[in-house]
């Protein structure tokens, strides 16, 4: 692999090896603002004490669960030699977990160029089909979930995760404008992101968590209650220290509550706020109120329409 100026030289297998451990790279000379950036974003927590239990759940995490069906896919994908840029960006969307990655390295100064994107395929075209084959086929990134009875896999089944996420990511894709969609696509895809980095490292909590939502408490008040935080708190923070792009974070920290978002991306934020909750089956409950004080309350009939029209 080729250096760039002022950075040392290092191989594909000592950054591989280095992946389960790495939230960020910043590749050298790097100005004061960008490191500053960095830090800012990976430290901004709601409070003191939440943002230390964040950092505490963050921490117990080396790699995501990805389905064994969609990792063999992939893998005998990237060993294709006709396989496009879009036919990876296709089944790398199927999987929050990987396509959280995938925008992390495209998004990282080392594997990305420096390059933002929101955009899976483009993230994919930055890499190269070389870049991901060598991650990938590493199996450092990612990892199957455990299949044995009492494990995560039994209380949590990654494959009704990925078939909403996927759901919601279309349907809010589906509201938005065209200069829109690859925001609310990658920010309706990762927002529950947070569940799965519970199931790894609080499986135990975890299964007490779903038992409670089940017998029908609220579930984010569960979440504060046994976590500290809510799993859009936990997504949006992973993802702001791999260096996601702004906006995508505060959509995924505010899918929730669309009208705390930024004022700038409350409509953005209500669009997934709605996708999610009519992803699901049956739908979730809207919070009006929210949608209110965000002024998208009069756009939900409109979406209810073409989600109608595309599911």
């Amino acid at each position: 692999m080729s250096t760039k100026s002022g950075q040392a030289q290092i191989g594909q297998d000592s950054i591989t090896r280095l992946l389960p451990a790495l939230h960020q790279m910043l590749v050298k000379p790097c100005s004061v603002a960008t490191l500053r950036d960095a830090i800012e974003r990976s430290c901004d927590g709601v409070d003191v004490e939440r943002d230390a239990k964040i950092r505490q759940i963050i921490g117990g995490i080396d790699r995501l669960p990805t389905p064994p069906d969609v990792f063999f896919d992939l893998s005998r994908l990237l060993q294709s030699t006709t396989a496009s840029a879009s036919d990876v960006a296709k089944v790398v969307a199927r999987v929050p977990a990987l396509a959280a990655k995938v925008l992390q390295f495209a998004n990282s100064g080392y594997f990305g160029a420096g390059k933002s994107t929101t955009s899976i395929q483009q993230a994919v075209l930055l890499l190269g089909v070389e870049q991901l084959r060598y991650l990938v086929l590493t199996d450092v990134v990612f990892t199957c979930p455990p299949t044995k009875r009492g494990t995560v896999a039994a209380m949590f089944s990654l494959e009704d995760m990925q078939q909403t996420s996927m759901r919601a990511a279309a349907l809010a894709r589906a509201f938005a404008e065209p200069a829109e969609r690859d925001d609310v696509f990658a920010g309706a895809l990762l927002r529950d992101l947070g569940h799965l980095v519970l199931t790894a490292c609080r499986s135990a909590e975890f299964q007490v968590f779903t038992k409670r939502v089940t017998l029908g408490e609220k579930l984010l008040d569960v979440e504060l209650d046994l976590f500290g935080a809510t799993h859009a708190d936990i997504s949006a923070r992973l993802l702001a220290i791999w260096g996601l792009p702004p906006a995508v974070v505060d959509l995924v920290q505010f899918h929730h509550d669309p009208g705390s978002a930024p004022e700038p991306l409350r409509r953005l934020a209500a669009m997934i706020h709605v996708a999610d909750a009519l992803s699901r089956k049956p739908h979730s409950e809207l919070d009006m109120l929210s949608l209110e004080r965000a002024g998208c309350a009069n756009l939900v009939a409109g979406w209810r329409a073409i989600a109608a029209s595309v599911t």
